[in-house]
């Protein structure tokens, strides 16, 4: 089975610097591929090319830590003459070792496969290609002919609200992978399941396929569709028998090779990881090329993003990549064990806060993996009085069920006070106290309203004008309930 492809930038659009690297003259040729773009790269003689990259780096560590993979090969297709050289990247400014070279000469492009030995199987591996003649590079990837432990299909739910545009794209990229062309390992291993809160989602025909599915729903937020899909997925399981429930947002953008590396890592898995969660990292959409977080420690509300904000161009952050792992994985990608989901669902918090609980209910470690990511709008963008009443009412649901209430209430209560009288921000103020007011009701009736009217009654309050007296007669009001309680 192959472990992982070497990704090309043009797949979906990226700074090359995340795929490979070349110390000397080099140019890109497209190449027309079923109807798409893919990127040929031609070395001038005595040019170097290497994938010690975000993307194209196998971390070998991490294939051995949490799978039974024992061996590997690697293909690489070229055409032209030179060496190719099996490399280990060196930790915290030690030299790069060399493990194996071996030599290629052929005018017309040729695979080669070359086996990996096992004690050369560790470390964070790449390849690189020395040039004596102009050679042109098509492709590479790893594989292992170790026995696949696990028949993995994965059920992918999409909650979406009028993103029709940016949802077509991601079906047409999934619509186009091996796992609906016949003859193909995947084929038939994944199953699509669209959640419709706008419920005005127009089907078209080329989506009218084997295993996937669409489903017209109240507008019950985030955690409401995947709910729906979830639930959608246990019936269905006589036909279609998931063995993972894999939850992402409608507007991410993501290359296919995220899913095959998924599906390889879930086949190969121990036993001693198979109820983890798998997270897909966050990348930013307005710079493609920075790690907006690999997963989250909660921190009762004081979220730390692991490898926030960093760079992924330079070296200095790939090593230990994969190795840091946070309490829980943002939706949007998140692939969760079946099993777990049968017995536990989304808390109806509409928006926000609904991945943190359910990870956190979970209680492993996700685990992430380089080249498993989508690209991401930042929340930061985003922020509304009404997301900042979500923020607060279900932060404190989520801090209510780790027993962490207290503190974040006396939080809320002091500082965030504080920090919206000094900025003037009294509808922002008003917006926490209903948030506050809402909690107190407890969690009988969170699941007793009805979301979607709950949430109309949400943004009116926050278009309502609202004075400073106000807001302070109701601020004594609520935090005397609160702490009377």
């Amino acid at each position: 089975m192959i472990l992982q492809s070497f990704l090309f930038p043009n797949e979906v659009c990226g700074e090359s610097r995340l795929y490979y690297r070349v110390l000397g003259t080099y140019r890109e040729e497209d190449l027309a591929c079923k109807g798409k773009n893919r990127v040929r790269i031609v070395l001038a003689p005595d040019s170097v090319f290497s994938s010690d990259t975000y993307m194209n780096l196998m971390d070998a560590d991490s294939w051995r830590k949490y799978t039974k993979v024992e061996q590997a090969y690697l293909c690489v297709t070229v055409a032209g003459s030179g060496k190719l050289i099996l490399m280990e990247m060196g930790e915290k400014g030690e030299e790069d070792r060399k493990r194996r070279e071996w030599y290629f000469c052929e005018k017309e492009a040729r695979t080669y496969s070359w086996g990996i030995l096992e004690e050369d199987l560790r470390g964070m591996l790449y390849f690189r290609l020395e040039a004596e003649t102009e050679v042109v590079f098509y492709g590479a990837f790893y594989f292992s002919e170790d026995r696949v432990e696990r028949d993995i299909k994965i059920s992918l739910i999409i909650c979406t609200y009028k993103r029709e545009e940016q949802l077509a794209k991601n079906l047409e990229r999934l619509g186009e992978s091996d796992f609906f062309r016949e003859g193909f390992w995947q084929n038939k291993k994944l199953c699509i399941r669209v959640v419709d809160n706008s419920s005005e989602l127009k089907i078209k025909e080329e989506w009218k396929r084997e295993n996937w599915y669409f489903y017209s729903n109240r507008n019950t937020g985030g955690a409401g569709g995947f709910t729906r899909g979830i639930l959608e997925t246990q019936k269905d399981q006589g036909r279609f028998l998931a063995t993972h429930i894999l939850l992402m947002d409608d507007d991410v953008e993501f290359h296919i090779e995220t899913f095959y590396r998924l599906f390889a890592l879930l086949s190969y898995i121990k036993e001693d990881y198979l109820m983890e969660v798998v997270a897909g990292r966050m990348f930013c959409l307005d710079q493609r090329t920075v790690q907006y977080t690999a997963s989250d420690v909660w921190n009762g509300g004081v979220i730390q993003h692991i490898g926030a904000c960093q760079d992924m161009v330079k070296r200095e952050f790939l090593y230990r990549m994969n190795q840091e792992r946070g309490e829980y994985s943002g939706w949007w990608f998140a692939c969760f064990p079946m099993e777990y989901t049968i017995e536990n669902l989304p808390m109806p918090f509409f928006l926000h806060c609904d991945d943190v609980e359910y990870g956190l209910r979970h209680g492993g470690q996700p685990i992430i993996l380089n080249g498993i990511q989508v690209w991401h709008e930042r929340s930061l963008s985003r922020q509304s009085a009404v997301i900042h009443y979500y923020d607060v009412r279900n932060a404190a649901f989520t801090n209510a069920r780790i027993g962490y209430a207290k503190q974040y209430l006396l939080k809320c209560w002091f500082l965030e006070f504080l920090g919206n009288i000094r900025h003037g921000q009294w509808q922002r103020e008003y917006m926490k106290l209903l948030a506050i007011e809402d909690y107190q009701k407890g969690e009988d009736w969170l699941y007793q309203i009805d979301s979607e009217k709950n949430h109309q009654r949400i943004c009116l309050e926050a278009r309502r004008k609202v004075s400073v007296f106000f807001v302070l007669k109701k601020e004594i009001w609520v935090w005397i309930k609160v702490f009377c309680r």
